[in-house]
């Protein structure tokens, strides 16, 4: 063979070689292009609100955007629960309405409940001033059918629940009310969660002007002592404390939760970082961002001190058109993940929330 033709082909070989070496070192590692497409995430808060149809709820459009956003986030299971109801509230969502959604795809959703029967009752005895006996009897009853059909934990609870729209009631019950005692109690026993919203108020505080009053109260009243004293009160119930994050009151700091969390083994936290507010670049001291959008030191080191108190609950309301406010929020939540150091990630992105909620992995 010629020598040229030989030359040829040797710079020929030598000239895909080095192009080779330059595609592979232009691609990330295999493991880490992997890692940002594996769907592994839980988020621990969610809801879905659709029409009455056909004497059930039709989430067909819902479950889609769900899944959609689920599958682009890296979320592998989301946990969905009716909104905390009040008395008299117009079209309700139960439990029962969502295990279609859980039932249709296993692996990728799962049922809180007690937001739209629980609730319900709690604030019934908080109308009436009493507790009776019959009171009782219904409400460990319908906890017990709860649990017979396959939720996860109790949830959306509230304490403390401010009226954002004409649509959106205003609810107050006292931390320690007696159906809340009872409610740890009975999670204890059968060891599921309770998710609770509550705002927190540590001292006395004029309602903030966003809101309008009425609905709400012109005062809110302490509930900060109330909710340690619902915390103490059976420590094998595990109480998670949600929205951390997304603080309507300006109350609810670093500090405080620093403060329960040393004295409640028992409590956990949910995050949440609104879409909204990461677009506005907030910069109130509760917020966990700075505005370059960056997780604040103080928050880190509050991770780092306590790394298996906390989980992802982004709060998304999902609508037929996924045109809700919230909308977005559970990429801003799981975004705070690539702001953690690995191991950390892991926990706070799913093995705590296996854990709270006895999930099978």
């Amino acid at each position: 063979m010629p020598t040229h033709v030989i030359c040829c082909k040797a710079n020929i070989s030598m000239f895909i070689s080095v192009v080779f070496s330059l595609i592979v070192i232009a691609l990330p590692p295999f493991s880490q292009a992997l890692e940002s497409t594996r769907v592994v995430y839980i988020d621990t808060h969610n809801h879905m609100v659709g029409k009455w149809s056909m004497g059930q709820f039709d989430f067909a459009q819902q479950e889609r955007n769900s899944l959609e956003t689920m599958d682009r986030s890296g979320v592998k299971l989301s946990l969905l629960m009716p909104m905390p109801q009040t008395v008299n509230q117009r079209m309700l969502l139960k439990a029962e309405d969502l295990f279609p959604t859980a039932k249709k795809y296993p692996g990728r959703f799962a049922v809180l409940g007690g937001g739209g029967s629980l609730n319900i009752l709690i604030q019934q005895a908080v109308k009436k001033g009493r507790v009776t006996t019959a009171m009782e009897k219904k409400f460990d009853a319908r906890v017990l059918e709860l649990v017979q059909k396959g939720v996860v934990g109790f949830g959306e609870m509230t304490a403390e629940h401010f009226s954002m729209t004409k649509e959106h009631p205003y609810e107050s019950a006292p931390p320690d009310h007696p159906l809340f005692l009872r409610l740890a109690d009975l999670a204890a026993k059968y060891d599921l969660p309770i998710d609770i919203h509550m705002e927190a108020i540590a001292e006395e505080m004029a309602m903030p002007r966003r809101f309008k009053s009425p609905p709400n109260p012109q005062t809110l009243k302490p509930n900060i002592d109330a909710f340690s004293r619902f915390l103490a009160h059976n420590r094998r119930a595990k109480i998670i404390w949600v929205h951390l994050g997304w603080d309507n009151t300006g109350q609810r700091t670093v500090a405080l939760t620093r403060k329960l969390l040393i004295e409640n083994p028992n409590l956990y936290f949910s995050v949440r970082i609104a879409s909204g507010m990461k677009k506005r670049r907030v910069s109130i001291a509760t917020f966990p961002l700075d505005t370059n959008g960056r997780l604040k030191s103080e928050w880190l080191s509050m991770f780092q001190e306590f790394p298996d108190r906390f989980i992802l609950g982004s709060d998304e309301i999902v609508k037929p058109a996924n045109d809700h406010p919230s909308a977005g929020s559970i990429h801003s939540t799981l975004g705070i993940l690539g702001q953690l150091p690995s191991q950390l990630k892991s926990q706070i992105g799913y093995k705590n929330a296996y854990f709270l909620f006895k999930l099978k992995e």
